[in-house]
């Protein structure tokens, strides 16, 4: 279970400092940014590297490894035809139109992933992190981060550390539009329940 430094819900407010300053710390074992964006109706947009805070996993497939691969979730998306819905499975190499800031583009999927436990959230799509980046179009900041100790380092240690790596960020402003990132949790899943 991973702590999750938070935002307050301010898209791209974790800067690119306060990430490497986390993952140096010794107790630290991994820091896992997290960018979430829509992504079409019902669907959010994921960096592939942020999958195993939920966790998912591939069940089929491989990770994207290029622009223009998507791995999507397993839950089946529906398209809303007048008064009836229509179903279409979507699977590896099939071509799927992606959404993102306004622009349509077409994605091959390379793989389905499925959570480890029930998914009431959004549909899920995972790119690769430079193009989730690119899509989610707000520059280097984070939405989130993960963070894992090291073996043998508990929960109190990491918040306290955490903390204290947190603290000078939290009176700056950090990101555009400025804002203040909010006090660390825990979480067991990614994105917590709302």
């Amino acid at each position: 279970m991973p702590l999750v430094v938070g935002t307050g819900g301010v898209a791209g407010a974790i800067p690119p400092e306060l990430v490497a300053a986390v993952k140096e710390l010794p107790e630290v074992g991994a820091a896992v940014p997290e960018i979430t964006f829509p992504v079409g109706p019902g669907a959010g947009g994921h960096g592939w590297s942020s999958a195993r805070l939920t966790p998912f996993r591939l069940v089929a497939g491989r990770p994207p490894r290029a622009a223009g691969e998507v791995v999507v979730d397993t839950t089946t998306p529906e398209t809303d035809v007048g008064d009836r819905v229509t179903v279409e499975p979507v699977g590896v190499g099939d071509q799927v139109k992606v959404e993102a800031a306004g622009v349509v583009r077409s994605h091959r999927v390379v793989g389905v992933a499925a959570a480890a436990g029930p998914w009431r959230h959004q549909r899920a799509l995972f790119f690769t992190d430079d193009h989730a980046a690119a899509l989610a179009g707000r520059g280097t900041g984070v939405d989130a981060l993960g963070v894992y100790p090291r073996p043998g380092v508990g929960m109190a240690a990491l918040e306290a550390v955490v903390g204290r790596a947190v603290a000078p960020y939290a009176g700056a402003a950090c990101g555009s539009p400025p804002a203040r990132p909010a006090p660390w949790r825990r979480a067991t899943a990614w994105p917590p329940a709302r």
